[in-house]
């Protein structure tokens, strides 16, 4: 998605056509999806498809947020700068997810110690006193025997995992799932604030731009919360009246989203909701990494 939202943007800036934009990246060699979901959308436009209309054909890769954002933009007449948003976007998602990674591998490690290299030495002491100096064969079998039982002390767990993601979302099941719960709320929403406001600012309706932005987030939990709020809007109450009660929006953002609907700056009262909860999680993240040292 990035690569195709900022190849369009500078070739549209360019002043290329679309379908020759188009056309260009289906000589992509590197990206072979991305050749293809561009000769697709080619072909459907030249038979008379608007890019939207084209675009939601390929929904298996392309996400409803990019079709409402690509459908705002050729009804606005700035397509190009609607690439130039979506490359924003995509672009800071994946450097979002990079840090959080990156946050992330710490406990990782803690964890992979606890279960794997300190079994290992235990081993290791364990033999020298009954034996005295350990050969090398040895040492490699003692290895294997400390992985294969931390292996199967995570077995059950892992099994069990796997069969809960066939079930519903991972991000679904790690907003309960403690101690990740409070970070990956708060990366949900900070992935549903920006949605919302680059939704916004096209435009759009808020109970449809609640819907779409809830979608970014694949959880079904929150997908549900905004059709609930999307309800009430349409029922006759306000962003802020529908928010009341809301159970993974922070209660503590909700006085910024207020003066945004007051004021009619919605797209950037969401914006900055959007970063304060992203600097939590890195924040959330940290706090985290610290504990787990504490406690091993």
């Amino acid at each position: 998605m990035m690569v195709l939202c900022s190849s369009l943007s500078t070739m549209i800036e360019s002043d290329l056509s679309l379908l020759q934009s188009l056309k260009i990246l289906e000589d992509h060699k590197e990206k072979k999806a991305l050749k293809y979901l561009a000769r697709d959308l080619r072909h459907d436009i030249e038979h008379g498809d608007t890019f939207a209309e084209a675009s939601y054909k390929q929904r298996k890769l392309l996400t409803p947020f990019f079709v409402a954002m690509v459908s705002a933009g050729e009804r606005s007449g700035t397509l190009g700068e609607m690439f130039k948003h979506l490359d924003q976007y995509y672009t800071d998602i994946y450097e979002a997810k990079q840090r959080i990674k990156r946050k992330s591998m710490y406990p990782i490690v803690v964890l992979l110690i606890a279960f794997w290299v300190i079994p290992f030495f235990e081993q290791i002491g364990h033999a020298y006193v009954a034996g005295g100096d350990i050969p090398f064969t040895k040492l490699c079998w003692l290895f294997l025997k400390a992985f294969i039982f931390s292996a199967l002390s995570l077995l059950p767990y892992l099994i069990f995992l796997r069969l809960l993601f066939k079930i519903v979302s991972m991000e679904t099941i790690f907003i309960w799932f403690w101690p990740f719960s409070i970070p990956v709320r708060k990366m949900l929403m900070s992935r549903f604030s920006t949605a919302m406001s680059l939704l916004c600012k096209t435009g759009m309706k808020l109970p449809a731009a609640l819907v779409i932005a809830s979608r970014v987030t694949g959880s079904g939990l929150i997908e549900d919360e905004a059709k609930r709020m999307a309800q009430h809007i349409k029922n006759g109450k306000t962003l802020t009246e529908a928010m009341r009660g809301a159970q993974y929006f922070p209660q503590e953002h909700h006085s910024s989203i207020a003066m945004g609907e007051e004021s009619g700056t919605l797209d950037a009262a969401f914006g900055s909701v959007g970063k304060m909860l992203y600097a939590e999680v890195l924040l959330t993240l940290d706090i985290i990494s610290r504990n787990i040292v504490i406690i091993f």
